[in-house]
């Protein structure tokens, strides 16, 4: 059996050729790998679930003649090669990639020089004039902002955080999504280096988290290329520097939706969710680093997005954050289960952690938008609520 890591695959057409190019998002390869176009007749069957007998017979009909398993056998040999397989070959470099990781002291930032400018001078200067005579929607203990790349919505980032009221020497919980970890949650000592200087982790806040949570898994690699945490560093160096940060991936919850069942009957789950309550305290902050719906091609709909899915994205979007902000997490978990396949809410999890862990006390949508791309759509949120 054979199957296909988590990896954005992207068809693409290079000299007049049809390619495919391969990015792993989550950071065991550097470099873009350029696959011939045709490798996409086999990646469908690449789940686990198929040998290469399976594949041939598969390809055989689907091209019409005879396909060969050594041709078969070449391409996986390739794919393994570029450790693009689940293998021994990849564990193995697998495991030696994560231990050179988890000697680094630092988090090195990744979207430096491509999301926000990586020169300390001219990242302080833009952020000065984006920030510069900014009024204040409220005050706010915790915030829910977009992950969604910065250049396509800095205006939500800047309202959400001059509405955010972190003291002087707090701590900040910074709940990202973590588009693919395979767990819970993962959670690194880690400091993060941004442009501005280094932003500083609560370690001792960790490790107790770590503990109470009976967390046993190392899962701290998914840190190093993920954005949802990385983006938001910028900010708080910026407008909070004296604080530290608390830097916490939140899993999918696809499965328990699949198997329609709550992950909070879930014990292990429950752990987590009753280490952060007992934790949280009057001198904890939260960034919800989030977006929300995701429709269109580029997200596996047959269809391009029309002026009638944006209300239609926009009415379901509005409903769901009023339910979190009245703290009703058995609707919102409802309602995110009913629409899963519909709207592909990326921030779900984080934001069904937060209900279940702290006690909502209201608050107030800043701004909401949708960010549109070659028929496909992104909706994000401001939202300050307390707790």
């Amino acid at each position: 059996m054979y199957k296909l890591r988590p990896l954005d695959i992207i068809p693409s057409n290079v000299d007049g050729r049809n390619v495919l190019i391969v990015r792993d998002p989550v950071g065991y390869i550097e470099d873009t790998i350029v696959l011939p176009g045709e490798f996409a007749e086999i990646i469908p069957f690449l789940d686990g679930r198929h040998d290469i007998r399976d594949i041939q017979l598969a390809l055989t009909r689907l091209k019409g003649r005879i396909v060969f398993s050594s041709e078969i056998e070449k391409v996986l040999s390739l794919l393994d090669e570029h450790l693009l397989l689940e293998s021994p070959r990849f564990e193995r470099v697998k495991s030696r990639i994560e231990e050179e990781f988890r000697a680094q002291e630092l988090r090195k930032p990744v979207y430096a020089g491509e999301s926000y400018p990586s020169s300390k001078a001219l990242l302080k200067e833009w952020l000065e004039n984006l920030f510069s005579g900014k009024e204040s929607q409220g005050d706010f203990r915790g915030i829910i902002v977009p992950h969604l790349d910065i250049r396509n919505c800095v205006h939500a980032y800047v309202k959400a955080y001059t509405s955010f009221s972190p003291k002087s020497k707090s701590r900040i919980i910074v709940l990202g999504t973590g588009h693919y970890l395979d767990d819970f949650v993962a959670v690194t000592l880690k400091d993060f280096c941004t442009p501005l200087g280094v932003l500083e982790t609560d370690k001792d806040w960790v490790l107790m988290f770590k503990e109470m949570a009976e967390l046993e898994r190392d899962n701290e690699f998914y840190f190093k290329r993920e954005h949802s945490v990385e983006f938001q560093t910028v900010f708080i160096k910026f407008l909070f520097p004296d604080v530290k940060i608390i830097p916490i991936l939140v899993g999918s919850l696809h499965r328990f939706v699949e198997e329609n069942r709550n992950p909070i009957d879930h014990d292990k789950y429950k752990k987590i969710i009753a280490a952060l309550t007992d934790l949280v305290d009057d001198d904890t902050f939260v960034v919800a680093s989030v977006d929300f719906s995701h429709v269109g091609p580029r997200y596996g709909d047959n269809f391009r997005v029309g002026d009638r899915d944006i209300r239609e994205i926009s009415c379901f979007d509005r409903k769901l954050v009023d339910l979190f902000l009245k703290g009703d997490s058995e609707a919102f978990w409802g309602m995110c289960k009913d629409a899963h396949y519909r709207f592909r809410v990326c921030g779900f999890s984080a934001l069904y952690f937060i209900l279940s862990s702290l006690k909502i006390k209201g608050g107030k949508i800043i701004d909401y938008g949708v960010w549109k791309d070659r028929g496909s759509a992104v909706s994000y949120f401001a939202t300050g609520f307390n707790f």
